[in-house]
């Protein structure tokens, strides 16, 4: 990860960063700590210090991430934020699944509470396909209380 950020800088600026011999980052929580680890198996002799304001690493933000992963049903295709939303998703399903840790992919559901949005949920159809989003399936109210949630109200 690191590595490939180094390559799109400047030759300077990886001289510098290649002369460091120690390096703090600050911050324990997920980025904080993969940062950290990125820098260590860029250059394998720089000591590297993570400062944490909590008594333990991942104690704060991090602590309350939802854990879910996001399939990018609402960001426009071909934008920065689909493309980074789609490699992320591949890549921490891939990371999970080479060390056998635990993944729960249930999906989504997304429903309409009136008929006047049933054109948002077409229209949020139309950028699922758009955007190379597989399993997609339209349900009617019914499949939807039978198969999922008995108590959801959509229209």
């Amino acid at each position: 990860m690191l590595s490939s950020a180094l390559a799109s800088i400047t030759s300077t600026s990886a001289a510098v960063f290649m002369s460091m011999e120690r390096v703090v980052v600050v911050g324990g929580g997920v980025i904080g700590l993969s940062v950290a680890r990125a820098i260590t198996r860029a250059k394998k002799s720089i000591e590297v210090f993570v400062l944490e304001k909590e008594q333990r690493a991942g104690t704060s933000t991090t602590s309350r991430n939802s854990g879910v992963i996001h399939a990018g049903l609402y960001y426009n295709p071909n934008s920065l934020k689909n493309d980074l939303c789609l490699k992320g998703k591949k890549r921490l399903i891939s990371y999970l699944q080479e060390r056998s840790l635990p993944l729960n992919v249930c999906g989504k559901l997304v429903v309409a509470t009136s008929p006047e949005e049933h054109s948002k949920l077409d229209a949020i159809a139309t950028r699922c396909k758009s955007n190379g989003l597989e399993g997609l399936q339209v349900l009617t109210s019914n499949e939807v209380t039978s198969l999922y949630e008995s108590h959801v109200s959509c229209k």
